[in-house]
């Protein structure tokens, strides 16, 4: 939860130290890839120090830190889908070029092929521990929304990953 109590150190180096690990972790929720949620980390961090003088000025900086990170990942699925579209268009390989054998890819992958506004709710509200006010605020959506993208994500989470019975704490 993001709140004044978990202020940053005010330096730099320490502020981006506390917060890439964090990063790392939702951002390979997001995407489905770890490879991918440490670029976009960096990519992140590279904003951070850009606009350091802004972030350490904010109440809450972690705040600003998602919201560009999930932007990110936004424009890197963006991008993705263009060229798988491309690259199915002109008749090359989609396959895979490594075999995965985290034990966390599955449910990286099963995060990573909810759609969008649902990935982002599930991934604030339970992976990021975020109450439903503070996740409406960072999607720009209401509290309602929130609760009913978390609803249908998690359905859809108990069918991909084939749990009867996930248990997810109420909204």
């Amino acid at each position: 939860m993001f709140t004044r109590d978990t202020q940053p150190p005010l330096d730099l180096e320490s502020f981006c130290h506390a917060e890439h690990p964090r990063l790392v972790r939702l951002l390979s929720l997001h995407t489905g890839d770890v490879e991918t949620a440490r670029d976009l980390s960096q990519e992140t961090l590279v904003k951070v120090c850009v606009h350091w003088r802004k972030v350490r000025s904010l109440e809450v900086p972690q705040a600003w830190v998602t919201r560009v990170a999930l932007n990110l990942a936004t424009s890197h699925h963006r991008r993705s889908a263009v060229r798988r579209r491309h690259t199915a268009d002109t008749g090359g390989d989609t396959s895979p070029t490594s075999v995965r054998d985290d034990e966390g890819w599955m449910v990286r992958a099963a995060v990573a092929s909810l759609p969008e506004r649902q990935r982002t709710a599930v991934i604030l509200r339970y992976f990021e521990d975020l109450p439903v006010d503070e996740v409406a605020d960072l999607m720009g959506v209401s509290p309602s929304a929130v609760k009913k993208l978390t609803a249908r994500g998690v359905d859809r989470l108990r069918v991909l990953l084939a749990i009867e019975d996930l248990e997810v704490p109420h909204a």
